[in-house]
């Protein structure tokens, strides 16, 4: 039940249920209670604490797939992806008890081998979990990172062409693919690329139905997408028209920059803090994120890495952050690009 909750952004609740678990630990077996440390680091954002436990819950049941799992899903968070593709190697994603779940074997495995740089890699590995999952966009997504990072764009055309042929799924529409290669193409350096397939991106946003456009989700990804290009005047537009939008204080923090380098950082980081204090869903590391985004767009490079220490250790996953290796290539590219 507790993790239910946690996995419907119900934080306090999801809490509220791992301590009436807690009250009765005494009579827990020695792996519930190693669980219920496992959750509870995990509901605290204690990074190390939920590594540690993970490993805990391996050595005591290593045949247990999920067990296997959450190790790797707890040592990309924490920046050990050698750790996740070593565990990985042991788990069998074609396991009847566990084949549906591989999804997120899948999405774990891939990550890794990205922040080892290993792309040919987690090219690789994306494609078994295509022929596994043929019919799946978030499938389709993990190829397209890989295909990205080493700049096989052509690659990349036909993977779009695909994705407007497969199932709906929430949050990996044909343009929302599109604009995830662009960002990736944008942080491996491949600029001309990345601003071809970001503008494809947009014109597939821009041609949807009428309906489809006045929806929140819409302008949003609109507003993503023409933040993305740099494309300044469309990007304040879409952000003063989502000001009621859910995640609407991220888009406000790139408004109030583009108002004014001093006051854009100051009133963004308030926005953020003060969306902290109202919602009841929002970790608390998300502000900081994102104000570690507005100080980076904003040249203070010191104040943005702080800031994402700080907000890694309030619970953001470091698999989240993408390294940048090279050169600037535009003036305003953030630090971090997803």
């Amino acid at each position: 039940m507790s993790h239910a909750y946690w996995n419907q952004g119900q934080a306090a609740k999801a809490d509220e249920f791992a301590q009436i678990v807690e009250k009765s630990r005494a009579e827990l077996s020695t792996y519930e209670r190693v669980f219920l440390d496992y959750t509870e680091a995990l509901f605290r954002g204690d990074r190390e604490a939920n590594l540690r436990t993970t490993r805990q819950l391996v050595a005591f049941t290593p045949k247990r797939q999920l067990a296997k799992y959450l190790n790797a899903s707890a040592a990309n968070r924490i920046n050990y992806p050698r750790e996740a593709v070593a565990v990985l190697s042991q788990y069998d994603p074609y396991h009847p008890a566990y084949q549906s779940w591989s999804r997120n074997y899948w999405g774990v495995l891939t990550t890794a081998h990205h922040m080892l740089e290993n792309y040919k890699r987690e090219l690789k590995e994306a494609r078994r979990g295509r022929q596994q999952f043929p019919d799946s966009l978030l499938m389709l997504a993990y190829e397209v990172d890989a295909l990205a990072a080493l700049g096989r764009a052509k690659e990349l055309q036909s993977l779009f062409d695909e994705s407007k042929t497969l199932p709906p799924m929430r949050g990996y529409s044909p343009g929302d693919i599109m604009l995830r290669a662009g960002r990736e193409l944008r942080a491996h350096g491949y600029r001309e690329d990345s601003v071809r397939i970001l503008n494809q991106a947009l014109q597939w946003f821009e041609s949807r139905s009428e309906q489809e456009k006045a929806s929140a989700g819409y302008r949003y990804n609109q507003a993503r997408t023409s933040y993305v290009l740099g494309n300044g005047p469309r990007r304040r537009r879409c952000s003063r028209d989502s000001r009621r939008m859910p995640g609407r204080h991220r888009l406000l923090g790139i408004y109030w920059r583009d108002r004014g380098p001093h006051g854009g950082q100051r009133r963004g980081g308030e926005g953020f803090q003060t969306a902290r204090r109202r919602s009841k869903t929002l970790p608390p590391w998300k502000p900081t994120y994102w104000r570690a985004r507005i100080a980076a767009l904003l040249g203070d490079r010191e104040g943005a890495v702080n800031l994402l220490r700080q907000a890694t250790k309030e619970g953001f996953s470091y698999s989240s952050i993408h390294p940048r290796r090279i050169s600037n290539p535009w003036p305003t590219t953030p630090l971090i690009s997803r």
